[in-house]
């Protein structure tokens, strides 16, 4: 498929690489929660979520309590934890958050 720029690329995007935020949880065990969260849904985004874990050959949690949050992502609990994931509109409406201020973070350019 070609994007927009004439650039070959391909159908479904991939997990290039996990960037914790934080020491609480490692990058492998914040891809199980994604991809444990995404395994019902039908976004192209949770396909290669789903194509990561199964090349690391990571578990697959179960999830319960799926919720589609329309324009923002999904949810559900996971080992009794309620796991979001979403993108930057859930962040700007429940927490007046602008995710792009973790971008310094990830590139390592704070």
């Amino acid at each position: 498929m070609f994007d927009k720029t004439g650039t070959l690329t391909k159908d479904s995007p991939e997990v290039q690489q996990v960037f914790p935020l934080s020491n609480e949880y490692a990058a492998d065990v914040i891809l199980q929660y994604a991809a444990a969260i995404q395994q019902n849904s039908e976004h192209h985004i949770a396909h290669g979520i789903m194509r990561k874990l199964k090349e690391k050959r990571l578990e697959l949690w179960k999830s319960a309590d799926f919720q589609y949050m329309q324009g923002m992502g999904v949810s559900g609990n996971i080992n009794g934890k309620k796991v979001v994931a979403a993108g930057p509109n859930y962040f700007k409406q429940n927490f007046a958050m602008n995710v792009s201020s973790v971008l310094p973070l990830i590139f390592n350019t704070a």
